[in-house]
């Protein structure tokens, strides 16, 4: 059975943000779907405990969480500032453990644009793909055991 970390979704994101700003990363909305999503897998293959307590969407451009998008509708202009501005204590709940997967995790993705994430979202190996039947069934949750599975199987070969 999956350890619960039970973090919210809107401070995962936060912390990411925070991150890419510190490190002179560019982030957006899409960017930073996918990389909350990467940290999510890396985190369940890494610790078998699921980071957030909200699932990822398989919607159009690939996994979502949708508190997260949500932030973007309210303030469209000032979405990434109010993330850097929101209070998150992350580093202070998680185990180094848990934030050297996220830090690495934030730090291997960054070096992609949003599209290419998305197109690696898509790809046919991927738990979008498989429970979205190739993109024919959006909107569902994307089964943990199915990113667990696929990032479990991506950090394998990148330790080879």
């Amino acid at each position: 059975m999956l350890a619960e970390l039970n973090l919210d979704s809107r401070d995962v994101a936060a912390y990411i943000v925070k991150y890419c700003a510190y490190k002179n990363y560019f982030i957006n909305l899409t960017k930073l779907q996918k990389i909350l999503y990467c940290c999510y897998g890396a985190v369940l293959a890494d610790s078998d405990a699921r980071l957030t307590k909200e699932h990822p969407k398989a919607w159009d451009h690939g996994p979502v969480f949708p508190r997260v998008y949500n932030l973007k509708t309210k303030n469209p202009d000032g979405f990434i500032q109010g993330l850097i501005e929101r209070e998150e204590h992350i580093k202070d709940i998680l185990s180094s453990r848990v934030m050297i997967a996220i830090n690495a995790t934030i730090d291997l993705f960054s070096k992609y644009t949003a599209g290419a994430l998305v197109e690696w979202t898509h790809r046919p190996v991927s738990p979008w793909y498989k429970c979205t039947d190739g993109g024919k069934n959006l909107y569902g949750e994307i089964p943990d055991e199915l990113i667990r599975e696929y990032f479990l199987t991506f950090i394998n070969k990148q330790d080879k």
